[in-house]
């Protein structure tokens, strides 16, 4: 159990550390984010803007991650954003490359923490007669007689 909760914690490390960096790589040169937004939403928005806004939305993602407030959630959003971000991109080959390991961490925690549903049986309390733990009365068979075994 344990080693199980120390291989989901450094995932979500992983992906948290790979959202901060897009968050910060945001305000500090956003630029160079410019190539991997769909042409149509930068036009309509301040290229710096718009960006800025997605680092928000991206370091807001990560201590969601980390939170370990409804993980299932926090970890399908991730992977969501991270497929849709790759769709938009599906021509650029080395951002499929970059992106994929983040997709499949995003992937495998939404997998972990798919919300099971448990059947929990409660065990029957016994009656005062425990009428019900005793067998059906037994029957005394007659032996069989020659007239019975004959084929």
């Amino acid at each position: 159990m344990l080693r199980q909760s120390l291989y989901s914690f450094v995932q979500k490390v992983g992906l948290a550390l790979s959202l901060t960096y897009i968050g910060i790589l945001s305000f500090l040169h956003p630029i160079e984010l410019v190539p991997y937004f769909p042409r149509f939403l930068i036009n309509i928005n301040n290229e710096t803007g718009f960006i800025s806004l997605a680092g928000i939305i991206a370091i807001l993602l990560a201590l969601w991650i980390i939170s370990n407030q409804f993980k299932f959630y926090s970890n399908l959003a991730a992977t969501v954003l991270i497929g849709l971000t790759s769709i938009i991109n599906i021509t650029n080959l080395r951002f499929l490359f970059v992106v994929a390991p983040a997709f499949a961490i995003a992937l495998s925690l939404t997998i972990r923490y798919y919300p099971r549903i448990r059947v929990i049986i409660k065990p029957t309390t016994p009656t005062e007669d425990h009428s019900h733990e005793f067998a059906a009365p037994a029957v005394e068979l007659e032996p069989l007689s020659e007239e019975n075994t004959s084929v």
